[in-house]
């Protein structure tokens, strides 16, 4: 009779909540969820220019094929020193995630970043950059959390100096003029906005 009873037993126990049935997309929400955070972690990082924050969210064999080459982890760290060390402030930078697959201790996300800053190019001249790119990034969960280990299919890059479009395949050279005031970093400049280019990822969000 106990037998009989215990599917009965077992419906009614799911019914009203006393067991708990785990969605078959719980894993893969968790780890999108963990990797989320750990983009704000290195849009922190990047805003107080933060290399050794930055460093610590990139795996020890981490590689990126992009327009440049192949990278390995010193390629990137010498890279990050570089970039952040002509970075004089951060206006804007956030990571889209426009898809997500989880595959196990992996999951590959294809991202669209916007990075807006104040920089030094050529003589030491600072100007405001405003940069976005699509990449496919691949994280994998080590015993201290989701670390990024590869970047690629970097495409759709769009960069502006001064609210210029420039080819970022070729060499900087700024834009002559018979007048060049001197440029003024006022604070409707430095809003996220104001050149209309942050955004960008929404609108090329495909979700």
């Amino acid at each position: 009779m106990t037998m009989l009873r215990l599917p009965h037993v077992r419906s009614a126990m799911t019914l009203f909540g006393m067991v708990t049935v785990t969605p078959s997309l719980l894993p893969a929400q968790e780890a999108r969820t963990a990797i989320e955070a750990q983009y704000q972690r290195l849009a922190a990082a990047i805003r107080r220019r933060d290399v050794e924050g930055i460093l610590a969210l990139q795996a020890p064999d981490f590689s990126s094929n992009n327009p440049n080459g192949t990278w390995d982890y010193a390629a990137m760290e010498r890279y990050r020193r570089r970039l952040t060390y002509t970075v004089d402030s951060v206006i804007h930078i956030r990571n889209v995630i426009r898809s997500f697959e989880e595959r196990g201790d992996t999951a590959v996300a294809d991202v669209c970043q916007e990075f807006s800053r104040l920089q030094r190019l050529g003589a030491g001249r600072r100007h405001r950059i405003d940069t976005s790119v699509l990449q496919r990034e691949s994280w994998m969960r080590l015993a201290d959390g989701w670390k990024r280990f590869n970047v690629t299919n970097e495409h759709g890059m769009r960069w502006f100096v001064d609210g210029v479009r420039v080819d970022p395949s070729k060499p900087y050279k700024p834009v002559t003029v018979n007048v060049a005031p001197p440029l003024r970093f006022s604070p409707s400049h430095l809003r996220a906005d104001s050149m209309g280019l942050i955004n960008t990822c929404t609108r090329r969000a495909a979700r």
